[in-house]
């Protein structure tokens, strides 16, 4: 019986609203639920043409990502996309992380997760800016997206 409602859960999980609980910048980051966020309004120094930017580390929780039985592992896709807009809504900045994300594998079924995401400050004139992580899971054809947007502010490149 047991078996049974787990295989529900699973079902009505797929179905369910994918959720982007937690998301948060950080120094560090060490596992699930391991990180060390920074305070509420860190600058970030902005990259140039000759120098990256800060090192960001974006820590992110999922709620009812899917699995799908493949041969023997229960297999997880998702596929995150971070942008960078100015006070405008205009976009300055964008980065698809499909070639660095893999299939999460697992003997038993997992419906929640975490990903650490990280990316190095692009240019950019100092300012406010709103960073927005966009999960799609990609696990099944009828693909699931969850967004969240942060502010982030950009600090002058070093040396300036």
């Amino acid at each position: 019986m047991q078996e049974q409602v787990q295989g529900l859960l699973i079902a009505l999980r797929s179905r369910a609203d994918l959720v982007l609980e937690k998301m948060c910048l950080c120094e560090q980051i060490t596992g699930c639920g391991q990180y060390t966020p920074f305070r509420d309004g860190q600058s970030f120094q902005a990259g140039t043409k000759r120098q990256k930017g800060d090192l960001v580390h974006l820590y992110v929780e999922l709620r009812n990502t899917d699995c799908e039985l493949r041969d023997r592992y229960y297999v997880t896709a998702l596929n995150a996309t971070v942008t960078l807009t100015d006070a405008t809504g205009m976009q300055v900045w964008k980065y698809n992380y499909r070639q660095r994300e893999k299939q999460e594998q697992s003997l038993k079924p997992i419906s929640d997760c975490y990903r650490p995401y990280d990316f190095f400050v692009p240019e950019a004139q100092p300012g406010l800016y709103t960073l927005t992580l966009e999960v799609v899971d990609e696990t099944r054809p009828q693909h699931r997206t969850a967004r969240k947007s942060i502010p982030f502010h950009v600090a002058p490149p070093a040396g300036q």
